[in-house]
C-alpha cells in the first residue's frame, strides 16, 4: 500500500525525515497513530486493521475476544517449518489532546519519535506496525508459515489475550512478542497475577472520645511489580505499624474506618484512618507524631520525599467494637506486603510477591485488595493457600475473581526460538542481548495459558519512554533495528 494512501500530510512529511532503510516499517507505524485505539473502545481500529490485511490480501480470524490474527502462507518449499506467530496489542492507554479525528499529533524530537501533547502508542504500535510492515515485505524474503496475532484490551488487564481463543485458532507453538521497551534485553518470563479480596462485615458499638484522623501521604510509590523489590513503603502498611504500636504503648482508641490506595498495580502512597480515642488525645497524637518521624528515619534511604503524617479533630463515625478494631490492624500488619523468594533460574529476578494494594470502607464493609504475582505455575497455589490460612485466622472471608487470574509464563531460557534469537541479535550487533524475566505481565502469559501450554515466546522490544504519559516516545534508531532483527529472526527460523 502507497504511503500516500495511509498518510496524512503531517506523517507524510515526517516519513521523509526517517531511515530510508526502514521506510517500510515507518510508514505503518505512522499509519497506526492515525487510528484512535483506546482501550474498550478498539471497534474501528479493528475493523481498519482487518480491512489493511485484506487490502494486502491475507486472510483472518476473530475471536470472541476481539483478537485477529492473519495468516500467511509459507515461501513454496518451506512448508514445512514450524509456524511463526508475531504478536502485540492494538490498544493505548489514551492520554492528553489527541487531534481532532482522534490520530496522534506525532513529530520527531532529539532523535525521537513523540507527541508531547498525547501518549504517542508506541506501546504497542510498534508491534502492529512491524506485522504489517512484514506482510506487506513477505515475498521478499523466504520464510516459514507465518501468523500475526493482534489482540484487545492488553492496557486495562490483558483481557484479549486472557479471552484468547483455544487451539486451533493458533496454530504456532513459537511467539514473537513486541511488547518491551528496554532494547537489548530479551524476555523468557512474566509473572502472572491475581486479585485476592479479603472481606468482611465489621460490628460497631458505641465508645466515648475524642475523634481523629490519621493521615500519612507522600510516599515514593512505584509499581507492585517491577519495584516491589525495593521495599518502597506502603502507605496502609506504615499506619497499620503507627497505630499498632500506639495500642501497644497503653494508648486506648478504637478504629472506625482505614483506607488507602487507589489500583492494583501502585503501592498505596496515601492512607487514612479515623479513630476514637478515651484517653488522652494530645498523648496520642504526640505519640503517633514522634513513632512516624522514627518511621521516617527508618526508611531514609528509600523514601526519599520524606512521608508526612497529619493527626486532626475530624470524624463522627460509631467506633468498631474492640474485637473488629483488633481484628482489622492485626490482619493488615500481618498480610504480607512484598518479595516472598527470588528466582531460583534468573539471577536478581523477583519470583513471588504480593502487594497490599487496596484497602476500603463501605459502610460496615471492608475490602483489602492484594495482588499477588508468580513467575512460577505451582506459587499461585501457594499464594491462594496462604492468603486463605491467613484470613481462617482473622476471621475473614477471601473472595478471588477467577476470571481475574492471569498465569505466569515460566522461564524458557533454552528453548529454539530463544537460542534463534539470541545467535540472530549477535550476528547483527556484535553483542550479547540480556536475557531475563520481568515481575510484571505480559501476554505471553496469558496466552499460554489459553490452552497452548507448549507455547515457546521471546519477548524484545525498541526503547521508549514514559509510556502512558504525554511524554511518550521511541528513539527511532532502535526502532528501526527492532524491525530489522525481528525480519532477520523470521529469516533465521525458516533455514
Amino acid at each position: 500500500m502507497q504511503a500516500s494512501e495511509l498518510l496524512n500530510e503531517n506523517n507524510l512529511k515526517l516519513l521523509a525525515q526517517l531511515p530510508k532503510e526502514q521506510e517500510l516499517f515507518f510508514k505503518w507505524f505512522l499509519a497506526v497513530t492515525q487510528v484512535h485505539r483506546p482501550s474498550h473502545h478498539l471497534e474501528k481500529a479493528f475493523e481498519t486493521v482487518k480491512a489493511w490485511g485484506t487490502k494486502l490480501g491475507f486472510t483472518y480470524q476473530e475471536d470472541a475476544g476481539h483478537n485477529v490474527i492473519f495468516t500467511v502462507p509459507a515461501t513454496p518449499g518451506k512448508e514445512n517449518v514450524p509456524s511463526l506467530v508475531i504478536q502485540g496489542h492494538l490498544d493505548i492507554v489514551a492520554v492528553g489532546t489527541f487531534n481532532p479525528d482522534g490520530s496522534v499529533p506525532v513529530k520527531i524530537e532529539n532523535g525521537r519519535l513523540t507527541s508531547g501533547v498525547s501518549t504517542l502508542g508506541a506501546d504497542d504500535g510498534i508491534a502492529v506496525a512491524a506485522c504489517f510492515a512484514l506482510m506487506e515485505c513477505e515475498k521478499s524474503f523466504p520464510h516459514g508459515p507465518l501468523e500475526f496475532l493482534i489482540t484487545a484490551d492488553e492496557e486495562v488487564g490483558l483481557l484479549g489475550a486472557s479471552q484468547l481463543a483455544g487451539p486451533p485458532f493458533m496454530k504456532s507453538r513459537s511467539m514473537i512478542n513486541l511488547d518491551s521497551e528496554e532494547w537489548g534485553i530479551f524476555y523468557t518470563s512474566c509473572a502472572g497475577g491475581m486479585n485476592i479480596f479479603y472481606e468482611k462485615l465489621l460490628q460497631r458499638q458505641e465508645f466515648q472520645g475524642k475523634h481523629l484522623t490519621l493521615t500519612v501521604n507522600n510516599f515514593v510509590s512505584g509499581h507492585t511489580g517491577l519495584l516491589i523489590h525495593e521495599n518502597r513503603q506502603n502507605a496502609v502498611k506504615w499506619l497499620v505499624r503507627i497505630l499498632i504500636a500506639a495500642r501497644n504503648n497503653g494508648h486506648q482508641f478504637r478504629l472506625c474506618s482505614i483506607e488507602g490506595g487507589k489500583m492494583h498495580n501502585a503501592i498505596p502512597s496515601l492512607a487514612t484512618a479515623e479513630v476514637v480515642v478515651s484517653g488522652d488525645a494530645a498523648a496520642f497524637t504526640t505519640f503517633a507524631n514522634e513513632y512516624h518521624a522514627k518511621l521516617v528515619k527508618e526508611n531514609r534511604v528509600v523514601e526519599t520525599k520524606v512521608p508526612k503524617i497529619a493527626v486532626n479533630e475530624a470524624g463522627s463515625a460509631v467506633a468498631l467494637t474492640e474485637e473488629d478494631s483488633n481484628k482489622v490492624l492485626n490482619l493488615l500488619e500481618t498480610i504480607p506486603h512484598g518479595v516472598y523468594c527470588m528466582s531460583p533460574e534468573i539471577q536478581g529476578m523477583v519470583n513471588t510477591s504480593q502487594s497490599v494494594s487496596v484497602t476500603k470502607m463501605e459502610g460496615d464493609n471492608i475490602s483489602i485488595q492484594v495482588f499477588a504475582r508468580t513467575n512460577e505455575g505451582n506459587h499461585m497455589d501457594f499464594l491462594i493457600n496462604h492468603n486463605k490460612a491467613i484470613a481462617a485466622l482473622a476471621g475473614f472471608n477471601v473472595r478471588i475473581p477467577e476470571s481475574e487470574v492471569i498465569g505466569p509464563w515460566p522461564p524458557a531460557l533454552g528453548s529454539k526460538i530463544m537460542d534463534v534469537a539470541q545467535s540472530t541479535f549477535k550476528s547483527m550487533f556484535n553483542a550479547d542481548p540480556v536475557v531475563t524475566g520481568i515481575h510484571a505481565g505480559l501476554e505471553c502469559g496469558a496466552i499460554q495459558n489459553r490452552g497452548y501450554d507448549d507455547l515457546e515466546a521471546i519477548s524484545f522490544g525498541p526503547l521508549v519512554h514514559g509510556a502512558h504519559t504525554t511524554e511518550e516516545n521511541v528513539t527511532i534508531d532502535t526502532a528501526a533495528k527492532c524491525y530489522d532483527l525481528t525480519i532477520e529472526i523470521v529469516k533465521a527460523w525458516a533455514k
